[in-house]
């Protein structure tokens, strides 16, 4: 959301810092995570950056117990927040298999690779016309049965974008230099 993307078209499996959860969990239920941030914010001793108002630490709604940011972290993890995207996104692709697509998987390790890692690679390996681009400091390998179809880059993702915006930029310079350079000779023609 803070960089103009759709959060309907936004599919986030491993979680979002956004809403908060039970740990029990005692329900499905999710909390925005901002009035809680305010009022532990409130109550923070800028000395010690403890919170000085034990009330203030969230706890759940429900059953009073203590809370967590809601992203993939045990067997507590509530999914439901993701479902409508989730769903989305599987439709999304389903319809697009066969067609000519680039995966992109910027910087997924092997701390849950069954979330996007595999997924990515299995969308690969699916799709003859796909194309699996992993940029990765430290672990950019990619399985053999793609490989002729992969593009790894082993190093971190700023790096990488800064590389790729720099290329992108020259060859749009070059473009408007060869059209000018067409307009040129054309004139003069």
């Amino acid at each position: 959301e803070k960089n103009f993307f759709d959060p309907a078209r936004i599919y986030t499996p491993q979680g979002n810092y956004k809403l908060l959860q039970c740990l029990k969990p005692c329900s499905d239920q999710t909390h925005d995570t901002r009035p809680f941030l305010d009022t532990m914010l409130a109550a923070l001793d800028p000395t010690t950056d403890e919170v000085a108002d034990k009330k203030a630490i969230p706890a759940c709604p429900k059953c009073g117990g203590p809370m967590f940011m809601n992203v993939r972290g045990g067997d507590w993890f509530i999914e439901k927040p993701n479902e409508v995207q989730r769903i989305a996104f599987q439709t999304w692709l389903s319809g697009h298999l066969g067609k000519k697509m680039a995966v992109l998987d910027l910087g997924t390790g092997f701390n849950t690779p069954g979330v996007i890692r595999w997924p990515m690679e299995r969308i690969t390996y699916q799709n003859p016309n796909a194309t699996l681009i992993r940029i990765n400091r430290d672990h950019p390998q990619v399985p053999k049965e793609i490989a002729s179809r992969s593009i790894s880059l082993a190093v971190g993702i700023d790096d990488a974008l800064i590389k790729i915006t720099a290329v992108a930029s020259n060859d749009v310079q070059s473009v408007a230099t060869d059209r000018k350079e067409t307009k040129v000779a054309e004139s003069a023609a």
